[in-house]
């Protein structure tokens, strides 16, 4: 399939659909054009030009869910510059540790920033600055004369940088080509043919990963749509859901499991939904496991199809509901494998019964970068990515995943690493051994427990857990927290001394060797 320019088709559409809207800010009140979006972009452009960025460099950005954060990301990729968005969330250390690996040139900040978190972040880039910027939805201060310099043409966009740990020691961020990235969206929108202009989206999944960036920016520039910029999704934003996406006359939502569960448990409490559905003519859902019961719940209640997706950032879109098929739906599916897409299975060994997702795609990412530097591409000899996902066919053809078999979980749509709960437990003085499992929650769809085993100097297991807790909280993000810490007399494990993670479930189901425990949430 070929690989589109998104510099090339941006300039085409904005300038075929210069009246139509393309992003209303509710915040703001203000409502942008695909004519003045391209004005914006290309002013905005010309800010990280005035800052030393070239083609080629790398931004970091801890802007929150906003207009401003969405035009920077289109800048970045119209002018070759590579985005690395870092979650409004993170703490001081994470920002910085996410600033070295990348090897940011500049970062872009709220103009409102911590004296710690801006001297650690100055300290971090290649040229010590720091963009502060305003965000207001205020978008006309970039809407200025284009400086000179500033290339008429480039031969590639810039790249997204999406960070993550993954299952080993080192933090690594992805790499994901612009490029490709908008050519799996055309492709998205080409598969749904029921996505067209008058397609409204409703943002409010975190732009500081691919939802927010992808899913719900470059999917409604594809397909000549628009799209409403909201905070990302909360306590307090459920409150006003469908009050906002009725009055900016959102049709079409994009859903992450847990922002379905607290629309169900808000009308549940409530029972009343207001008017907003009836509008809307189907929501997309992915980005984390969801049962069948939930989804058939959802639909009930609200009357508004919901078309599941398999889909990972390292490949974006692999499997996808239509319209027409959710009445053939059995537990676990994910719909049927995207024309683009090549899937095989590979026995797990020691598992017969369970064999690994395996994909070929055009819109595969560029690889993993280091923190040496280097972009490392791990694919099979023949060329396949495996997903550390587990599935198989049924007779309608549909993929049925099984679970996972990497050493991460989807946390409520975020990815958590199980070893970075791990690595932080291991640096304390008084654990001697730690080890992270995924469990059932049942808001989340899965999170974190940490199980630890501590040094026999360790006087009082409370103390030791009280201080471990605190250790978490101030080194990693809220949503990475496990659920509970709990001593045990010992982990379970293999001859070889590997922690035996199934056992040790078991053990916590039962309660087994439990000294004591905390809980975070």
């Amino acid at each position: 399939m070929m690989v589109r320019s998104f510099r090339a088709d941006l300039e085409t559409i904005c300038s075929q659909d210069a009246q139509r809207r393309a992003f209303i800010d509710p915040k703001s009140g203000r409502v942008w054009t695909y004519s003045a979006l391209l004005d914006v972009v290309v002013g905005f452009s010309s800010v990280l030009w005035n800052a030393g960025v070239r083609s080629g460099d790398r931004v970091l950005s801890l802007l929150p869910n906003s207009m401003e954060q969405m035009v920077a990301f289109l800048a970045a990729l119209w002018s070759g510059v590579d985005f690395c968005p870092v979650s409004p969330l993170s703490t001081s250390e994470e920002a910085r540790r996410f600033t070295q690996i990348c090897r940011g040139t500049v970062a872009l900040v709220p103009d409102k920033i911590s004296a710690n978190l801006s001297r650690d972040l100055s300290n971090a880039t290649k040229k010590k600055l720091l963009i502060p910027i305003a965000v207001d939805g205020d978008l006309t201060r970039y809407m200025v004369k284009v400086p000179a310099g500033l290339p008429d043409s480039i031969n590639q966009s810039g790249k997204l940088l999406l960070f993550t740990s993954g299952t080993t020691s080192s933090p690594k961020a992805m790499v994901l080509d612009g490029d490709r990235l908008w050519s799996s969206a055309k492709a998205w929108v080409g598969f749904h043919s029921f996505l067209g202009e008058e397609t409204r989206f409703y943002n409010n999944l975190p732009m500081s990963y691919l939802g927010g960036l992808f899913n719900l920016g470059l999917i409604p520039l594809a397909c000549h749509g628009s799209v409403v910029v909201s905070d990302a999704f909360s306590g307090v934003t459920a409150l006003k859901f469908w009050r906002e996406a009725e009055c900016n006359g959102v049709n079409t939502l994009w859903l992450a499991p847990t922002i379905l569960r607290s629309l169900v448990s808000l009308y549940k409490r409530r029972r009343k939904v207001g008017d907003a559905n009836t509008r809307v003519r189907a929501a997309f859902i992915g980005m984390a496991p969801i049962g069948l019961a939930e989804k058939h719940h959802f639909e009930e209640n609200f009357d508004i199809p919901l078309l599941e997706n398999f889909a990972l950032s390292e490949t974006t879109f692999l499997t996808s509901e239509e319209l027409n098929s959710c009445l053939k739906r059995c537990p676990g599916s994910v719909g049927k494998v995207l024309p683009w897409v090549t899937l095989r299975f590979s026995p797990v060994e020691g598992e017969a019964s369970q064999s690994e997702i395996l994909v070929k795609t055009p819109f595969l990412f560029d690889g993993y970068l280091n923190a040496d530097g280097e972009i490392a591409l791990p694919l099979t000899s023949d060329g396949f990515f495996r997903t550390g996902d587990l599935g198989e066919f049924n007779e309608e053809g549909s993929l049925i995943l099984k679970g996972r078999c990497k050493d991460v979980i989807k946390k409520g749509g975020y990815l958590v690493s199980l070893r970075d709960l791990e690595e932080v437990a291991e640096a304390h003085p008084f654990v001697s051994e730690a080890a992270a499992i995924g469990v059932p929650h049942e808001f989340y769809g899965e999170s974190p427990v940490l199980c630890i085993q501590l040094v026999e100097r360790a006087s009082s297991s409370r103390e030791a857990l009280a201080d471990l807790k605190l250790l978490l909280m101030n080194t990693l993000a809220k949503f990475k927290w496990p659920d509970e810490i709990i001593a045990m007399e010992s982990l379970p494990k293999t001859e070889t001394g590997k922690v035996q993670k199934r056992v040790l479930k078991t053990w916590i189901d039962s309660r087994r060797g439990l000294k004591d425990s905390v809980r975070l949430q």
